[in-house]
């Protein structure tokens, strides 16, 4: 609920939003209802099936103004990587924490190179899964596009510690997530 609330709160009709680890789209449905027809909102997810399921809810959703990334967000683009999830639990897939049972091979990108013709980003949502620090630096310069970042946080200390480094304000927002709040772009 404090994730679904931030995003209400922060986003405004017209604004550039980013799921960063989409799973089905909840998050990509509300703010594609919230930012409108003049709004953008991008969704990223890496697992083909899950990915296959948010186009679905997408198109039953008539929401055109969603563009959907498949692709395990990190630091560079291009690599091929293997991600998991526990038995039945697809949501929790990961290419930080490695989970008995098959693997599936997944093409890295990065937040900068799906990025490099937006010039603002009002919020990203990113639960990846503990690779939240990979795709955050996968960021490179369109970081300074970013004004709020609504993260899964399960104490990930250096999380928190890049962004502070990088003049970002960090508070939780509840048990498991924290919201992370840049200089707006000029």
């Amino acid at each position: 609920p404090a994730v679904e609330q931030a995003i209400r709160d922060l986003l405004r009709p017209g604004d550039t939003f980013v799921d960063a680890g989409s799973n089905i789209g909840f998050y990509t449905i509300l703010a594609a209802q919230i930012v409108g027809e003049n709004g953008v909102v991008i969704a990223c997810e890496m697992m083909p099936e899950t990915a296959k399921i948010l186009r679905g809810h997408v198109t039953l959703n008539d929401t055109a103004k969603v563009t959907v990334f498949e692709g395990a967000l990190s630091d560079t683009s291009g690599e091929i990587i293997y991600a998991s999830h526990p038995d039945g639990k697809h949501g929790q897939a990961s290419i930080a924490r490695l989970h008995a049972g098959p693997q599936l091979a997944v093409q890295t990108r990065t937040l900068e190179s799906i990025l490099e013709s937006t010039e603002c980003v009002r919020v990203i949502k990113m639960a990846l899964e503990g690779a939240e620090l990979k795709a955050l630096i996968g960021l490179g310069e369109s970081l300074s596009k970013l004004e709020f970042l609504v993260f899964e946080n399960r104490g990930a200390p250096e999380v928190v510690t890049w962004l502070q480094e990088r003049s970002f304000e960090v508070t939780r927002l509840d048990g498991n997530n924290a919201l992370a709040q840049g200089k707006a772009p000029s």
